[in-house]
């Protein structure tokens, strides 16, 4: 019993190399984040663009909902804004947002949108290995952070034609915090604001430097803007592996063969199987959580949900199908917006990341 589960537990930790011998075709390991609060989205347009028909083509997309603006207007006389000190006065009303919205009536437990994992941009923190972008030395990607490698990864979509209907529909200028003049940064009441968004500045100014010569499809002048839609578009999770069924095929091909020629009885090839679901279960939900690393995650389509503080809906991941998908937590009345919640950040990162 105890060689068949030696033998057969190879299966689990050299799945590649079985599986390649076996059938020499590629194997890729998509990561598997849960909803996080850490990082938000951001839902914002520039153009007409048929996302979710894009999602279609890239076996995504929806038949519940659509991307459009919104039906309601801001007030002719809101507040406004400067700095931290508010005061009323009539100005002309923005244009209206533009979001997801239900396109009929909607039950909970609704998946209203699926992208699959190898359409998303997608990092981890250095000094964990992840894909290197195209073009770029992989010794200095590695000690890049999760940030600098997201800006070089959209900058590599929006040179891809796979992703032109998205990266068309992002929006053209981004207004942060960051870009206020000094005098009006430096008129902040909070300390602690005003120290993230000068470290967001300072972070921004050598990120420029150091991408400069890394960057393809966009000037590096356009940096600051790649930042800026990085930081509000991103959301970050645990890290680890999607169902895969290799080993598990593998396995049963050796357990029966185990069995098949004789080499030991059906108790010990099931015993050696067993072993091999249990090495898969600690490998894939069991070590994760242990390890506490940390994927973030550019999710095209889902990123044009925006904030509310009583959600209508949540970003999921399904293991076993390796997609994104945007869940509904509770039924959602035909025209209404679908939103999802950007976590419970403190005003430091709400001011800094969205103003």
């Amino acid at each position: 019993s105890s060689s068949s589960s030696f033998i057969l537990f190879l299966a689990l930790l050299f799945p590649q190399s079985c599986v390649t011998f076996l059938l020499p075709m590629p194997i890729t390991s998509p990561r598997i984040p849960r909803q996080s609060s850490n990082l938000p989205l951001l839902a914002s347009t520039s153009v007409d663009v048929d996302v979710l028909g894009w999602l279609k083509t890239i076996k995504g997309g929806s038949k519940y909902v659509e991307i459009r603006e919104s039906s309601t207007r801001v007030p002719s006389t809101p507040k406004i804004t400067t700095g931290f000190a508010s005061s009323t006065s009539p100005r002309t009303p923005p244009p209206s947002p533009r979001g997801v919205y239900a396109k009929t009536s909607i039950p909970t437990g609704t998946v209203l949108m699926s992208v699959p994992s190898s359409s998303v941009l997608k990092t981890v923190e250095p000094p964990y290995r992840d894909e290197c972008v195209k073009g770029v030395d992989f010794e200095d990607y590695k000690e890049m952070n999760w940030k600098e490698r997201l800006i070089l990864k959209l900058d590599s979509a929006i040179g891809s034609p796979l992703y032109s209907p998205w990266t068309s529909s992002l929006p053209k200028s981004v207004s942060l915090p960051r870009s206020l003049p000094p005098s009006t940064l430096s008129s902040l009441p909070y300390p602690s604001i005003k120290s993230k968004i000068l470290a967001q500045s300072s972070f921004v100014t050598s990120a420029t430097a150091k991408l400069s010569s890394h960057v393809v499809n966009s000037s590096p002048s356009s940096i600051p803007h790649l930042h800026d839609l990085v930081i509000s578009r991103t959301f970050s999770s645990l890290l680890r592996p999607s169902f895969t069924p290799y080993p598990i095929l593998f396995g049963l091909l050796l357990s029966s063969g185990y069995y098949v020629f004789g080499l030991g009885n059906l108790e010990q090839a099931a015993n050696g199987m067993a072993t091999v679901m249990c090495g898969l279960v600690l490998k894939d939900f069991v070590m994760p959580k242990i390890s506490r690393r940390d994927v973030y995650v550019v999710c095209p389509g889902v990123d044009m949900c925006n904030h509310s503080n009583e959600p209508n809906a949540r970003v999921e991941f399904e293991y076993f199908s390796s997609c994104y998908s945007l869940v509904s937590t509770s039924p959602i009345p035909s025209g209404s917006e679908v939103t999802i919640s950007y976590g419970d950040n403190g005003d430091d990162a709400w001011y800094s990341n969205y103003g």
